[in-house]
């Protein structure tokens, strides 16, 4: 009977990670309004009824796709060589380039905090990102400033400037001029924290 229960479990398991995966497809392309739970289960080859076993409706489906679209993109940002460079423009262009596609850029930037509410969007955001931003920070930051400034505040801080950058960027009639503006912006920004202040 144990075997049967874990074969169903695991079986339960892999119907809702596909569930997701099809789900952030369709949210992406879509949009959440014109995806509907009955396209998901087709797409995976199920029925709309498997689709209300595992979520209570569509938000709940759609914040599983942005959280499984949130450490996506932190995994591809992490595995991104600008992430290496030794000046701050480099994860900031790699941040900006990958933020604004496609895959990601409705799910997480256009329609997230409007389905799901700023508040949500921003915990699952730094629930995966931290770890990655604590790094840049202590890379980048300044040595007299963290003293004094957390790594934490720091981290909501400079998270909050990036999302606003890709939010400016994925709303914008040209976004390829607008990814340029934000990308000076933000690297003069933050490379300002990374200088040493003047000794009076």
């Amino acid at each position: 009977m144990k075997s049967v229960k874990r074969l169903r479990d695991t079986h339960a398991e892999a119907t809702r990670k596909a569930l997701v995966a099809a789900a952030a497809l369709r949210f992406a392309r879509d949009g959440h309004a014109g995806t509907s739970l009955d396209d998901v289960a087709a797409d995976i080859g199920t029925t709309k009824g498997a689709v209300y076993h595992h979520f209570k409706d569509k938000k709940a489906l759609f914040l599983a796709a942005y959280e499984l679209l949130s450490q996506d993109l932190i995994a591809a940002l992490s595995a991104d060589p600008r992430m290496q460079e030794t000046t701050v423009g480099g994860p900031i262009g790699a941040f900006l380039a990958l933020a604004t596609q496609d895959r990601y850029r409705r799910v997480l930037f256009v329609e997230g905090p409007a389905v799901l509410g700023s508040k949500v969007c921003r915990e699952i955001d730094m629930r995966y990102a931290f770890g990655l931003l604590a790094r840049l920070v202590g890379r980048y930051g300044v040595a007299e400033l963290l003293p004094q400034v957390s790594i934490g505040v720091l981290s909501n801080l400079l998270i909050a400037l990036l999302i606003e950058g890709a939010q400016l960027i994925s709303a914008s009639d040209d976004p390829a001029q607008t990814a340029q503006q934000v990308e000076l912006l933000l690297t003069q920004a933050i490379e300002s924290m990374s200088q040493p202040s003047a000794q009076a």
